[in-house]
C-alpha cells in the first residue's frame, strides 16, 4: 500500500522526497527505576496468551481487571471510559515502542516521544488518567465528560498515572530521528 501511494504521490504531484537523520529536542519514555515494572504493566508472558480464548470481564473497568485484560484483541492499543470521568487505557502484547508512538495522540506533549526503556519483549498494561479540560481527547470528539458533568480533580494527570501505575516517565532529552524532507512537489496534474 505505502508504495503505491508514494507511486501515485510522484505521479500526480511530481513528489520527490528523501530522508534524514536530524538531532532533535523530544521526550524519552523511560522507566522511574531500572527494572521495576509498575503495579498495572506487565510482561505479557504472565498474562492471557494471544491465542487463548478471551472473556469480557463483566465490569471492564474495574482496578481487578488484570493489566491489558479488557482488551479482547493482542497487538493493539484501546481506551474505555473509567470511573468519575476517567479514561483507561490498555493494551495486550505491546512493546514499548508502540506505546510510545501512541502517547503524543493522548496529550499534546509539543514534541515527538520515543522508547527508551531498554526493555525488549512485549507487555500488557493498563493506565487510568483523568484528561485535561479542552485535552486532545475533547478536541477530537472523544469526550469523556458531558457539560454537566465536573470533572474529578482528585484524578492522577496522564503523567501521573504513567509514573504511578506503569512505573514510566517522560525525559527531556535530544536524540537522532529520521525526518521526511520534500526537495520538490507540484499541484497535481489532471486526470
Amino acid at each position: 500500500m505505502r508504495l503505491m501511494m508514494q507511486s501515485l504521490l510522484a505521479d500526480r504531484f511530481h513528489l520527490r522526497a528523501h530522508f534524514e537523520r536530524r538531532t532533535e529536542r523530544l521526550l524519552a519514555l523511560v522507566p522511574v527505576k531500572p527494572g521495576k515494572l509498575g503495579s498495572r504493566l506487565r510482561p505479557h508472558a504472565e498474562g492471557l496468551s494471544c491465542d487463548a480464548k478471551w472473556t469480557a470481564p463483566p465490569d471492564r473497568s474495574s482496578p481487578s481487571v488484570p493489566p491489558g485484560g479488557f482488551m479482547p484483541v493482542c497487538g493493539d492499543v484501546g481506551r474505555i471510559p473509567g470511573r468519575n470521568q476517567t479514561v483507561i487505557l490498555g493494551g495486550r502484547n505491546i512493546p514499548f515502542e508502540h506505546l510510545a508512538d501512541y502517547l503524543p495522540a493522548l496529550e499534546d506533549f509539543g514534541r515527538p516521544v520515543v522508547d527508551q526503556t531498554g526493555m525488549s519483549g512485549t507487555y500488557d498494561f493498563s493506565l487510568n488518567w483523568m484528561p485535561e479540560r479542552d485535552g486532545p481527547l475533547e478536541r477530537h470528539g472523544r469526550s469523556t465528560s458531558s457539560a454537566n458533568v465536573q470533572l474529578d480533580a482528585g484524578g492522577p494527570t496522564l503523567l501521573e498515572a504513567l509514573k504511578e501505575q506503569l512505573g514510566l516517565k517522560l525525559k527531556s532529552t535530544k536524540a537522532p530521528v529520521r525526518i521526511l524532507v520534500i526537495d520538490h512537489v507540484e499541484h497535481p496534474s489532471p486526470n
